[in-house]
Order: C-alpha cells, then structure tokens, then sequence
C-alpha cells in the first residue's frame, strides 16, 4: 500500500527568505498529523505546496505514491485531487463548518465523513 504522503528534502522560499527547508514528512495510511507552529513558521505555505498551490523551491511530494512535484515534475492542484479549507474568509457562508470540511472530501459513505 502506498503511503498517502510523502515529502522529501522541501523547500520555500520567498525571495531570497527561506521559509523552511530540508523538510522530510512521511504520513502512514489511515494517520492524522497536525501542523502545529507559531505565526509566519511555514505550516500554510506547506499545506499551499502540498495541494499544489504554491511553488517549492525544491525538493519532492509524493500522494498515494505517485509523484507530484520535484525538479521535472509539478502536477496543477486541480489534479492532485487534494482538498484544503484556508483558515479566513473561504468558507461557504450557507454550510455548517462540518459541510464545508465535507465538501472536499470524496470517494466517503457519509457515514465515514462525519
């Protein structure tokens, strides 16, 4: 089975700031992780790169072990089938919180969403 995440040496800059570097994170299957870190750490941009909405500087993602970024390869977020809720101003003022986190997540029974 493959790993739902993996993340090899990454990296980000903005301009000439590094934001975080040499980062390695392997998720197993059925795991959770939290991002935890004070403001301006990196833990957006991470997620930003992860669903491929920003742009590393270097390094490799992996999802379900297919390759989505690294030095030849960067797969459009909108193939990466990854779901993110930004933290302010993005939720849909007409769900309750618990309908937005569904609303990106496929491929569940409801009864697995909850």
């Amino acid at each position: 089975m493959h790993k739902p995440l993996q993340i090899e040496n990454l990296s980000h800059k903005y301009g000439q700031k590094m934001i975080f570097s040499n980062l390695h994170l392997e998720m197993e299957p059925g795991q959770c992780v939290a991002l935890i870190g004070t403001s301006g750490c990196g833990k957006s941009t991470l997620l930003r790169d992860i669903a491929g909405l920003a742009q590393p500087a270097g390094g490799k993602i992996s999802i379900d072990g297919k390759l989505v970024f690294d030095s030849n390869v960067n797969v459009p977020a909108e193939k990466r089938k990854i779901g993110m809720l930004f933290q302010e101003y993005a939720l849909f003022p007409t769900m309750t919180l618990e309908q937005n986190i569904g609303f990106g997540i496929r491929g569940m029974k409801n009864s697995e969403r909850k």
